[in-house]
């Protein structure tokens, strides 16, 4: 009849994006045994991937809200979360622009679990230490004469004297010659031994 509904009349229902905080409730409501901070982290851990959240709560729901607690620390100190970390390359060029030397021994104990590119990381370092060399050394600077956005600029920046000018160039001749070694075929070692390399060679 006319006043059949068919399927291709029914508007399809679009669904907001979950918000991280909704995320972190779901998560609460699942582990009311864990504090706001140990649901955040393992809301971070994750990614906010609600898929793995959720299989990550459902494992600990299965205890006693008294016992939740335990076991999320016991799971976490036997690296049973290991395979989340959180940590990605910008996250580590910036700790090395910001000479964080707390989060690069960090990232060198755990490289074993961290997906990054050591050829990549090369690439985004030179960039970046050339830029922030170029407004470290030259108070005239500016994000027009540099080709960047003001937002560029100005995290880039925050880092000025982190380095010693002298550091600053040392650096950024390391990087290159590691550069020119890889796209030459000379520098024949693993990721994971190339990051080491990296880290080390600027700490």
């Amino acid at each position: 009849s006319e006043n059949q509904i068919k399927d291709c009349d029914i508007d399809a229902v679009n669904f907001s994006k979950l918000e991280n905080w909704m995320i972190e409730d779901y998560a609460k409501t699942l582990l009311p045994g864990l504090n706001i901070q140990e649901i955040n982290w393992l809301c971070k851990i994750c990614n906010y991937n609600i898929e793995r959240i959720d299989i990550e709560c459902q494992k600990l729901s299965l205890f006693d809200k008294k016992d939740q607690e335990n076991m999320f620390e016991l799971i976490n100190k036997e690296n049973g979360y290991c395979d989340l970390n959180d940590l990605n390359i910008f996250n580590l060029t910036n700790a090395i622009l910001k000479k964080d030397i707390l989060m690069i021994k960090s990232v060198i104990r755990d490289i074993d679990n961290i997906d990054i590119e050591g050829i990549g990381l090369v690439t985004i370092l030179l960039k970046q230490f050339l830029n922030l060399i170029n407004i470290q050394l030259n108070p005239s600077a500016s994000a027009q004469n540099l080709n960047l956005s003001e937002k560029q600029f100005r995290a880039i920046s925050y880092n000025r004297n982190k380095y010693s000018n002298s550091k600053l160039i040392a650096i950024y001749e390391f990087l290159n010659n590691i550069d020119y070694k890889i796209k030459s075929g000379l520098l024949d070692i693993s990721n994971k031994d190339l990051i080491q390399y990296i880290l080390l060679g600027i700490e």
